[in-house]
């Protein structure tokens, strides 16, 4: 993750605002290289960072330094407040993306993000009797890339995960529309 303190040239800045034109506070932003892209890539924008990803201040803004040279793909989004994950500029869909490029420490890309909310998921994870299991892993998945095309190289998967909470109760926000598959697993493997 990115030092809030770094001087000098931000290779990737912006805003993030939602469609009131309000700053999201604590979104956050990827950098994802277009050569590590291919495949069956999941990104959960709630639970992954990379090497270049960063997060808002209060008034929605972001910066990321000291990034290689090479060509990105930047993703924002905010689980926290239930806005959906989308692609700059601005796409829920990997394919159209724009691929930004660093030649140097100086390139300086500007990229500001629109976040819209999301849907939510709610549900419980309970035994025979009816009783809540806390600390089930819940994952929300698509069943193919959100590109349409999943041999393209730049095909990616959104998943999202979460733990059921002393009562089974778990909690997906930021779910952009589709259709989703959801597995619940038991670490400890008493449940399932």
């Amino acid at each position: 993750t990115q030092d809030p303190k770094n001087e000098g040239v931000a290779n990737f800045s912006g805003f993030i605002k939602n469609s009131a034109g309000e700053p999201v506070v604590y979104a956050k932003v990827l950098v994802l290289d277009t050569v590590n892209l291919y495949g069956d890539h999941w990104i959960n924008i709630s639970h992954y960072w990379t090497e270049f990803s960063t997060v808002t201040d209060s008034n929605g803004y972001y910066a990321i330094y000291d990034v290689r040279p090479g060509k990105y793909i930047l993703l924002a989004g905010s689980a926290i407040e239930n806005y959906r994950s989308v692609f700059y500029p601005n796409s829920p869909l990997i394919k159209n993306a724009s691929p930004l490029e660093i030649i140097n420490n100086s390139t300086a890309h500007s990229a500001n993000f629109t976040l819209v909310p999301g849907s939510e998921v709610i549900g419980y994870v309970k035994d025979e009797s009816g009783i809540g299991i806390s600390n089930i892993s819940v994952s929300l998945y698509r069943s193919k890339s959100n590109d349409d095309d999943s041999t393209k190289k730049r095909a990616v998967k959104l998943f999202f995960e979460a733990k059921s909470n002393i009562n089974g109760k778990f909690k997906f926000r930021g779910i952009p529309e589709g259709e989703w598959y959801i597995n619940a697993h038991d670490p400890s493997d008493i449940y399932l």
